[in-house]
């Protein structure tokens, strides 16, 4: 957990990163609120004029009332220009902040994924990162203002006249209900923000939940140039909304406006028939205008404030953890030839018993080797190891006779080509599949991974053969052919090193069996470590490894 006090320092840091964004803002709102006091100003002038003189000639008149409603608009001018940079820069900092935070999530250990429900993760780069910039966004720069701006309100009004307060209160039920009728515009492109949110948050999901495979493939910076290409929609989407919105509350704003002058020029009138009340009336009606916003502002901060502090804690848990290690500056392979030995290598799971205890194992370059063994005796674990999804707490692990911790961690699992008991196929094409991020990767390529898998004759003898969406998690392709699409994804960059951990494990026996058979040819000249608990592995591997009780127990030829 993070110390205490750290979601302030977070929130404090992250303010000063758009520190000239929130001057800015500051200052668009004291701009605005500075226009709109001129109005309460020059209502009092009007008064004083009507009431010194009593004949004052009708063109001065109306000039006073052009200048009160000039004031109001270059008031709500100056209102949407604030709203609109704050809601540029809410949504520029929460993309910006959403990146950052799912970059750091692509560097962290795998450990931390089988522990966390993806579900949490999306709600923390969605609603948590949302709070947060929120509130930068929107409270701490017009703070200040608000603050000066109720505060000269109030003096003005107290020195007038308390008891006329309520007078002001007249406005709020029409207040209300044009709010509610202005609301409902507003609709249609909440809808489409919310569309594109949820196509953010599909790609998120997806790929956080493919995280085994985002590290085996190296696919974690092109992921995270995907998903800031979905922000950046989102964020378009948002300050479209945002900018509809500024229109609405202005507007609302001016007619609030409006409707005091429009009172005060019938309180003129009637002045004008001797039945007026004091001109003080007219200034403390203006400025209980510009008392009413600043207060409920002000009365909102402390309740952002917390909400703030609270998604802040969770984005500090996260970011605050540390990478997994990637063996930087260490040794970039070449020439692999897949010699892979374990040297009393000991592993334990977090308030579990050990699981490996002390495993020696040699595998030979180009050999295939059936790791068996029952369920949980550690096979998996063997295989993570070897990918460096973890490290081992005790012993060594060495590839052509090099400790893997020496070797650069993305060239380590370049060269090791990955096939999970599940597919995880991402919802896309099967040719994006097989691809799976790998840039300028040609058709050729694509369909010589397929031959090799077995795979390229069910796919031509599909509607639109690589062209087919295979649904979400693969939906639409039966277990099998996601198998095959998984192996020709392990295949494509001709890997010298293959794990297939458990892949055969949805299939009965005799299916297994011809299914790894049929991958005879894509065995040859690379190191095969086959994963499974059943036996039909054996008819394809060199040799037989038995896994129980933390050790190999037993080591033949197949």
């Amino acid at each position: 957990m993070p110390e205490r006090d750290s979601d302030l320092r977070f929130l404090q840091g992250t303010a000063r990163s758009v520190r000239l964004g929130i001057l800015a803002l500051a200052i668009l709102t004291l701009a605005q609120y500075a226009a709109g006091l001129a109005v309460p100003w020059l209502s009092g002038r009007l008064t004083g004029a009507l009431l010194e003189n009593g004949g004052i000639e009708r063109a001065a008149l109306d000039l006073l009332f052009a200048c009160l409603a000039l004031a109001l608009v270059v008031q709500g001018a100056l209102a949407i220009a604030t709203i609109r940079h704050s809601a540029r820069l809410q949504m520029a900092l929460s993309a910006a902040m959403q990146v950052r935070v799912y970059a750091h999530l692509q560097t962290l250990a795998l450990n931390f994924f089988n522990q966390r429900r993806t579900g949490a993760l999306l709600s923390l780069l969605n609603h948590d990162l949302a709070q947060v910039s929120a509130f930068i966004a929107t409270a701490i720069g017009p703070a200040l203002p608000h603050v000066l701006t109720f505060m000269i309100a109030l003096g003005l009004m107290m020195h007038i006249d308390w008891v006329l307060g309520a007078v002001a209160g007249l406005a709020v039920p029409l207040f209300f209900l044009a709010a509610k009728l202005f609301m409902r515009r507003i609709r249609p492109q909440s809808t489409r923000l919310s569309e594109s949110y949820a196509r953010a948050e599909s790609h998120a999901e997806s790929h956080l939940s493919a995280m085994l495979l985002m590290k085996a493939f190296n696919r974690s910076t092109s992921s995270t140039a995907e998903y800031a290409r979905e922000v950046r929609r989102v964020s378009e989407t948002g300050q479209q909304v945002a900018a509809a919105l500024g229109r609405i509350q202005p507007s609302l704003n001016l007619i609030a406006g409006l409707f005091a002058v429009a009172l005060v020029w019938v309180l003129s009138r009637r002045l004008t028939a001797g039945a007026l009340a004091p001109g003080e009336l007219v200034a403390f009606l203006m400025y209980g205008y510009f008392l009413a916003r600043p207060m409920s502002q002000l009365a909102s901060v402390y309740g952002q404030l917390q909400h703030a502090r609270a998604s802040a804690a969770r984005i500090t848990e996260v970011l605050e953890i540390e990478p997994e290690p990637r063996g930087d500056p260490g040794r970039i392979l070449s020439n692999v030839r897949g010699e892979i030995e374990f040297r009393d290598v000991h592993f334990t799971y977090p308030e579990r018993p050990p699981i490996l205890d002390g495993v020696d194992l040699h595998i030979r370059p180009g050999e295939t080797l059936a790791l068996v063994g029952d369920n949980g005796a550690g096979k998996t674990t063997l295989a993570q190891l070897l990918m460096r999804f973890a490290d081992p707490a005790k012993g060594e692990i060495l590839l052509d006779g090099e400790n893997l911790e020496r070797i650069n961690i993305r060239s380590l699992r370049a060269h090791i080509g990955l096939v999970p008991q599940s597919a995880l196929l991402l919802d896309g094409s099967i040719a994006d599949n097989i691809a799976f991020g790998r840039k300028q990767v040609t058709t050729k390529r694509i369909e010589s991974a397929a031959r090799l898998a077995q795979a390229h004759t069910f796919i031509e003898a599909l509607p639109y053969g690589y062209d087919t969406l295979v649904g979400e998690r693969g939906a639409r392709l039966s277990g099998g052919q996601q198998q095959r699409i998984a192996v020709a994804r392990a295949l494509l960059e001709n890997p010298p090193l293959l794990i297939l951990d458990e892949a055969t494990a949805q299939f009965d026996a005799d299916a297994e069996a011809r299914f790894l058979k049929s991958l005879k040819n894509a065995f040859e000249d690379r190191t095969v470590l086959l994963v499974t608990h059943r036996p039909a592995a054996l008819a394809v591997a060199d040799r037989m490894a038995r896994l129980s009780k933390g050790r190999i127990q037993q080591l033949t030829s197949a």
